[in-house]
């Protein structure tokens, strides 16, 4: 079977068995320390510059199975357009990650997360969030997974980095076969699951460094209570009461029209934040 064939794949037992809860209501007992450089996700969902992204961050976790002695850690885009549609991008991949028994970088808000070790070189090398000029912002979540003494990465996850290009200063610059990455089959396929998930993050990221009127871009991503790709927007669940309130139906602004004003708000908001940051 063709690799991007596999990685397309979805079944619903896999996407029904991985929800989570909305972004913000992420508790610290289950929130991935994340932090680049000097810089941390200071709140699932928040806007950070591209910019400050462009080397490995750190990781510490909150919680550690000590049945199983090692992870599994992977950071996704789940807002990459393809096709004139939203999919999930691999931007890394790392097994066999332990803790590290060191103090975590501070982070502002979680003192009791340890810092994890993340084998170098990993299985897919850190991409660093680079949404297209003019699109809205991007949601990149970060997951780790306790994974048993018996894990072993399925091959056809092993060759995802074998297509990346690389310049001569030996910067990634192309990495074709990493979209679409269906998180739910990827899960299945590696015998993971909600119980096995130790932690997660996410973050936002928009590309103000110009302008393309020629681009267009497809819709944004309909979250739908279970997995999408990782995570659940904020208030679209609000969206469909309020949608689904009026007898019959029949609203006056539908759901449609309130996401989309919702999204146009959200795009002002990033770029004011974009500026203030």
């Amino acid at each position: 079977m063709l690799l991007g064939t596999v990685l397309a794949a979805t079944t619903l037992a896999a996407s029904a068995g991985f929800v989570h809860a909305l972004p913000e209501d992420i508790p610290d007992d289950e929130r991935l320390v994340v932090v680049f450089g000097p810089r941390p996700i200071h709140a699932p969902g928040a806007l950070m510059h591209p910019g400050h992204m462009s080397n490995i961050p750190s990781i510490s976790t909150p919680t550690w199975n000590q049945a199983d002695p090692s992870a599994l850690l992977f950071m996704v885009d789940l807002d990459w357009p393809l096709d004139n549609t939203r999919v999930s991008r691999l931007h890394w991949l790392a097994t066999g990650l332990t803790l590290s028994g060191a103090a975590p970088p501070p982070d502002g808000s979680n003192t009791t997360a340890v810092a994890v070790n993340i084998p170098d070189p990993p299985v897919v090398q850190y991409m660093p969030p680079a949404p297209p000029v003019g699109d809205m912002a991007h949601s990149y979540a970060f997951y780790l997974f306790a994974t048993p003494r018996s894990f072993v990465l399925p091959s056809v996850y092993t060759r995802l980095g074998d297509s990346d290009a690389f310049d001569e200063n030996g910067t990634l610059i192309a990495a074709e076969s990493r979209a679409p990455f269906d998180v739910g089959t990827f899960l299945a396929d590696c015998g993971l699951d909600d119980a096995d998930l130790l932690a997660r993050n996410h973050v936002r990221v928009r590309n103000l460094a110009g302008t393309d009127p020629s681009k267009t871009f497809p819709p944004a991503r309909q979250a739908t209570g279970a997995l999408e790709g990782g995570v659940l927007e904020p208030g679209v669940e609000e969206t469909r009461r309020v949608a689904s309130s009026s007898s019959g139906g029949s609203s006056t602004l539908r759901e449609s029209e309130i996401g989309a004003w919702r999204w146009a708000a959200l795009f002002v908001l990033d770029g004011l934040l974009f500026v203030l940051v």
